[in-house]
């Protein structure tokens, strides 16, 4: 039996283990909101409190109440605060951390099948750069989900950045919601990954640019074992395009989005759930493979990159690489504004149940109920794709920092959900039951990747903050507000709001 449809607007907000809520009645006088905040730029010691206080208009509603929070705890947070309200009126708190306690209050979009985030979260905003460029960063498939996500988080953090991308699976459409978002721009280049020529044109025009993030590839793992060439070729030539490219050019710090994939079926070893990185590697899909493979080449050519300046008496610690191996990215940006948009068929679980919940896809198909689990169905880590990017800016600064070599580390939150558990979430979000199909296993599919994130959490200083829960509410505000993605505007009143701010 489906359960009461909730209310269109979830708000946005920390954990609950962070926060606590208020249930407030909704009243049709103004509300006066104030925010007093330390900003402290990077590599900026001086500190200034500013104030900035709007008013808001609240409309009366009969039937959907809004909610006041209080969050005394966010001081070690960075944050994008985003407040939309009914009024068109967007409260973007610049700050880099918050020092004081913040409240706000949330309230309901008065346009039926319209909502916003309305709460100044601590995951909606990264430090912003008051000074000069930390760096410059190269970021291959820089217009894709994870990609744009980690554009923007540098962006924040005071990083320009260059983005090469063929748009094959991504729009240029997320650029122009980047900058939205960030009030910068990168720069964008429609440049093949295999195309070494092109590399080394964008390395020429930009001799700034000190490091990469490779997310450029080809990542489904059931259309990895149809065209498996088309993989090794995209995957791997790709990667040794750009490592060649890099040389050329002097770049020497490459962070490498890898995939929990490179493990296999980490279950058939004792005590590797949840998977350590020193789990023996054991892809068991083309995808996987190529994820494995281009480890090795990293790994290879870096260290011998360093041995061999080493041996002629250079210096060779700049040669460094960070293995990120991250396990089921979900969730989209807490305004609404930005998300996963891929031009075909989704292969990820939460993309397709999005299409399920708009009507743009008649059921889920679930691969498998009979592994040994809770369920019957697989289990996975998922991790919020805010809490991703920020994980790829702390592998970025570790390896400008500590120049350590060619480091692995496990992107994940160490908790593991199976697909009815994930169903079941989000049809909570939404409101109503979502139609699936239980079909037969895929190949090369295995029953728990499930990440041991200890390591990054003690040398990155790195761990999830957004729940599953949140990334479930993030993702229907995205699809909610942009059922086609990328190729629709965004609701002109959201649009509206954060030009304004």
């Amino acid at each position: 039996m489906a359960s009461r449809p909730l209310p269109r607007l979830l708000a946005s907000s920390p954990s609950p283990s962070l926060s606590s809520y208020t249930r407030t009645a909704s009243h049709a006088q103004p509300l006066s909101l104030s925010l007093a905040i330390s900003a402290v730029g990077p590599r900026d010691r001086h500190r200034s409190q500013f104030q900035r206080r709007i008013q808001l208009q609240r409309h009366q509603h009969r039937h959907y109440p809004s909610y006041s929070q209080v969050d005394p705890r966010l001081s070690r947070q960075l944050i994008r605060g985003v407040s939309a309200p009914i009024a068109q009126t967007l409260l973007v708190a610049r700050s880099n951390k918050i020092r004081s306690p913040l409240s706000l209050s949330l309230s309901h979009s008065h346009r039926p099948g319209l909502f916003f985030s309305t709460a100044t979260s601590p995951h909606l905003q990264t430090r912003r750069s008051t000074t000069m460029a930390v760096g410059t960063v190269l970021i291959t498939g820089g217009t894709g989900y994870i990609g744009s996500f980690t554009t923007l988080a540098l962006l924040d953090a005071g990083y320009d950045v260059v983005i090469v991308d063929s748009l094959y699976n991504s729009s240029k459409v997320a650029i122009d919601r980047i900058e939205l978002l960030a009030g910068r721009r990168p720069d964008f280049y429609q440049v093949d990954i295999t195309n070494e020529k092109a590399l080394d044109e964008v390395f020429a025009k930009h001799p700034a640019i000190d490091s990469v993030i490779h997310f450029a590839a080809l990542k489904a793992v059931g259309e990895s074992s149809i065209i498996p060439l088309e993989y090794y070729r995209v995957n791997v030539g790709g990667s040794i395009a750009l490592l060649q490219s890099m040389t050329r050019y002097n770049v020497t710090n490459i962070v490498f989005s890898s995939s929990a994939t490179v493990y296999g079926d980490a279950t058939r070893f004792p005590d590797m759930i949840p998977i350590p990185e020193h789990c023996p590697i054991g892809p068991t899909n083309t995808y996987g493979r190529t994820k494995s493979m281009i480890e090795d080449v990293i790994t290879d050519y870096v260290n011998a990159q360093r041995t061999n300046l080493e041996k002629e008496g250079k210096p060779f610690q700049q040669w460094n690489g960070a293995l990120l191996r991250y396990f089921n990215p979900c969730g989209a940006h807490p305004s609404g504004i930005m998300g996963e948009d891929p031009q075909g068929v989704p292969f990820n679980l939460l993309p397709l149940l999005g299409q399920v919940a708009t009507g743009q896809r008649e059921k889920l198909l679930v691969f498998g109920e009979d592994y040994p689990s809770r369920d019957g169905t697989a289990i996975r880590d998922y991790i919020h794709v805010v809490d991703l990017a920020r994980g790829h800016l702390e592998a970025l600064n570790y390896l400008r920092s500590k120049q350590p070599g060619v480091k692995a580390w496990n992107l994940g939150s160490g908790r593991g959900s199976t697909v009815f558990e994930i169903i079941k979430a989000f049809s909570n979000v939404v409101g109503r039951d979502l139609k699936y199909e239980v079909v037969a296993r895929r190949p090369g599919d295995v029953l728990d990747l499930t990440a041991n994130p200890k390591l990054a959490n003690e040398e990155l200083q790195w761990k999830t903050e957004l729940t599953m829960e949140k990334a479930c509410e993030d993702l229907w505000r995205w699809v909610s507000n942009n059922p086609q993605g990328y190729r629709q505007e965004p609701p002109a009143e959201l649009l509206a709001a954060i030009k304004k701010a």
